[in-house]
């Protein structure tokens, strides 16, 4: 996978704040499946998935909205067709969004600390903010 966004449009971004994953667990690169999106999401669309008490591990592509999920109706979301571009090896922790230096840290999810659904990201900040995401993910090697 080709690590930056490939579409030079400006691409709508939203951090989705979960608990539960599901299926998702089990879910590989490349690999398309169906989650919780908002209703306002258009194809093309990046979202990235936060896990309560885990961090940002999972980066997918929004394709098109599917029959809805009960999971997903309970939250007043529709459901999506999505396919994962991204399966960060390493978490990114509130604790490295919230960095000093982090390019995260002005994100509207960080400063009201996720208590919300999902957070727009600004079109601008979109690839960026992937791309960022890519590089905090990866593991680091260690030094002999």
């Amino acid at each position: 996978m080709e690590e930056s966004l490939q579409s030079p449009r400006a691409v709508c971004g939203r951090l989705y704040v979960a608990t539960d994953l599901r299926h998702l667990a089990a879910t590989r690169e490349g690999e398309r499946t169906w989650w919780c999106v908002a209703k306002a999401s258009v194809h093309g669309d990046l979202g990235i998935i936060y896990q309560k008490s885990v961090g940002i591990k999972y980066i997918f592509k929004f394709l098109k909205f599917e029959e809805p999920q009960q999971f997903c109706s309970s939250f007043g979301m529709a459901t999506g067709q999505i396919e994962i571009l991204t399966v960060l090896s390493l978490p990114v922790t509130v604790q490295q969004l919230r960095r000093r230096d982090s390019e995260f840290r002005a994100l509207k999810a960080v400063r009201r600390n996720f208590q919300n659904r999902w957070f727009d990201i600004e079109d601008e900040k979109v690839e960026s903010f992937y791309n960022h995401l890519i590089v905090q993910g990866k593991p680091r090697k260690v030094q002999e």
